[in-house]
């Protein structure tokens, strides 16, 4: 039944897109507008079921008032190879109907995550929709930092897998579902209540990107912010190597179950009037946190959020503090017990990084016990205070990455996570691959931490 649901979801949206959404060649230049905004989506991956979702929540959303005078285009990069633009055409009524899409343009891209081929799409949004400033939203998988060839390999979730491993019997059929008002009358009608995806970033058809290509593929380009509809978009690692792409970053320091952003709450804090960027992206932040937390809500099945706003412009000046302090330090941790995790691999990819840093400076961030959780306080207060300037999370975040179900407590979370090179599994040639890699980030580099002998 879920099968069913899926195929007839993904086979409506594609077909009414494909049919109704044609060019218009006589359509005018358009003038120029305050904002446009791009949702990116890397669908080519098991992911797919979700962008129907995502894009069906954008045009039952976007009426003139949530628009406000901005444009917002959708590239989609479907099952079949086909990668589009869309603009969305503001409704006039939603009451009567959703709103419409023109389709702008068709590429024959093999892989929409190469810089050449993400290059391409910017340019055209920037030719095709002029406007005052931009807004980028990243959506697809996410492994933050993780090397694209060693994810491929070694990280626990299959992106060739269908959506929210469709082909398991977990005792719930789609009739159990939660139910989607949104969708009511368009055939979909019911929220998969199996297990979910999780997101990371990015995945077309079995391609991954690398985050050294990303940033400097985003930096060719004018964005006032960028947001990570993916996991682990808050990994220090990621941050980093986009300090330089936008202005401000919105995203997670672990991972966003399948469903994702909610568009449909969160569109008309995107071209907001009354405020300005930072301003707009902390209500993004502040919406999406209400929407997981709220375990009233009952549009969503997992009530698992984290969720950071980060300005980029004082990552460089984090790092160097971060250098400062670890010149001070003897090593990095090996408690690994006191870290807080982000994920439920063993050995884990991303810790908090308060949690590292008060370790190795011997603070014991996270220790149980209240003799040692006195012991706080080796960092500096304001440590975090310029580079994230908000941050919210539930008590416990969901992890899948080990390609099962896991609730972590956060006991602590600065909305930053990072990963600590371990020595104590070794031989293991995998994690002494991962590690050497590591030290090759800009990172690493940037707060002087070198390989072991």
């Amino acid at each position: 039944m879920k099968k069913e649901l899926v195929c007839l979801l993904a086979g409506w949206l594609a077909l009414w897109l494909f049919s109704a959404c044609q060019p218009n060649p006589k359509e005018e230049e358009p003038s120029g507008a305050k904002r446009t905004v791009l949702v990116y989506m890397a669908a080519d991956n098991n992911l797919y079921y979700y962008s129907g979702i995502n894009f069906g929540q954008l045009l039952a959303t976007a009426d003139q008032e949530a628009l406000n005078g901005g444009q917002l285009l959708v590239f989609w990069d479907d099952l079949d190879g086909l990668s589009r633009l869309f603009r969305v055409e503001a409704s006039a009524n939603l009451d009567q109907a959703d709103a419409d899409t023109t389709l702008l343009k068709s590429y024959s891209f093999g892989n929409c995550l190469t810089p050449e081929s993400m290059a391409q799409v910017f340019t055209d949004v920037h030719e095709l929709a002029p406007a005052d400033e931009y807004g980028l939203i990243l959506w697809s998988h996410g492994t933050g930092w993780l090397p694209a060839d060693y994810v491929q390999r070694n990280v626990g979730w299959n992106a060739s897998q269908p959506a929210e491993d469709l082909s398991s019997d977990n005792g719930l059929n789609a009739a159990e579902g939660v139910r989607l008002p949104w969708f009511a009358g368009n055939g979909r009608e019911s929220w998969p209540a199996g297990l979910p995806a999780t997101k990371w970033f990015g995945e077309s058809d079995g391609e991954h990107m690398d985050i050294a290509d990303l940033g400097r593929t985003l930096e060719r380009f004018p964005w006032e912010f960028i947001m990570m509809d993916a996991c682990y978009g808050a990994s220090i690692e990621f941050v980093y190597e986009l300090r330089n792409a936008a202005k401000y970053l919105v995203a997670s320091p672990g991972e966003i179950v399948g469903c994702g952003f909610p568009y449909h709450w969160i569109l008309p804090d995107l071209f907001a009037s009354d405020t300005d960027t930072k301003g707009i992206c902390t209500r993004v932040c502040e919406t999406f946190h209400r929407y997981y937390s709220d375990p009233d809500n009952q549009e969503t099945y997992y009530h698992s959020s984290a969720i950071s706003l980060i300005d980029l412009s004082a990552v460089d000046a984090l790092a160097e503090r971060c250098r400062q302090l670890l010149a001070t330090a003897d090593s990095l941790p090996y408690e690994w017990n006191h870290l807080q995790k982000y994920d439920n691999t063993q050995p884990g990819y991303f810790y908090d990084l308060e949690s590292i840093l008060e370790e190795a400076l011997g603070g014991g961030s996270t220790s149980k016990s209240a003799a040692q959780a006195s012991t706080r306080g080796a960092l500096p207060e304001d440590l975090f205070a310029g580079a994230v300037l908000l941050h919210r999370h539930t008590d416990e975040l969901l992890s899948a990455l080990a390609n099962y179900n896991s609730w972590i407590p956060l006991e602590v979370c600065c909305g930053l996570s990072a990963y600590v090179p371990r020595y104590d599994c070794s031989p293991n040639p995998n994690l002494d691959f991962l590690n050497g890699r590591y030290y090759d980030t800009a990172w690493a580099k940037a707060i002087g931490l070198t390989a072991e002998e």
